[in-house]
């Protein structure tokens, strides 16, 4: 029996191995190719997404659509270098008690660009990304128990262009 594959097993491809039941890479098709992009820094899934097959120039006006996971060619291996903390926002609890704080953070990521099925390593490119202005909010609601709210910039949307720009969208003659 077969067994069907997880997102788990794409995280090992970020290691240069292979997941040999994903979607065949070639680099020459006219069709587009599906990708998986691993947080390296997180313990929850790789989110799994594909480029819609529609004629217009990447990357204005794209949504992202959840393909099967046999179907995956690429794997976008996403790790956290460096961080630096941008702003601190300290609270109180009402009446006294445990404090709260909330701690957003800008970030540097370096991304690697594999293969699925072979593990080889196409590509790796750095990303920086800022929060930008940030108030602290004047009231928070925080779980018991709960002390510190940690939050990273997160370049999703270049992440997902470049890989978009550099490898989903097929190249059209003599690009």
């Amino acid at each position: 029996m077969v067994r069907e594959l997880s997102v788990k097993d794409f995280k090992g491809v970020c290691d240069g191995n292979g997941v040999s039941p994903a979607g065949v890479y070639d680099p020459e098709s006219e069709s587009q190719h599906s990708f998986v992009i691993v947080n390296q820094f997180v313990t929850r899934g790789p989110n799994i997404y594909v480029f819609p097959d529609v004629e217009y120039d990447f990357p204005s006006d794209y949504s992202l659509y959840q393909v099967a996971l046999s179907q995956v060619e690429l794997v976008a291996c996403v790790s956290r270098v460096s961080e630096t903390l941008a702003k601190r926002c300290p609270y109180s609890r009402f009446g006294g008690g445990t404090d709260y704080t909330i701690q957003k953070f800008d970030a540097e990521y370096d991304v690697g660009i594999f293969v699925a099925q072979t593990g080889e390593k196409l590509d790796s490119i750095s990303f920086k990304k800022e929060f930008g202005p940030f108030e602290c909010p004047e009231y928070v609601s925080a779980s018991e128990g709960v002390h510190t709210n940690i939050e990273y910039a997160y370049p999703t949307e270049e992440i997902q262009d470049y890989i978009g720009q550099q490898y989903v969208l097929p190249k059209k003659g003599g690009d």
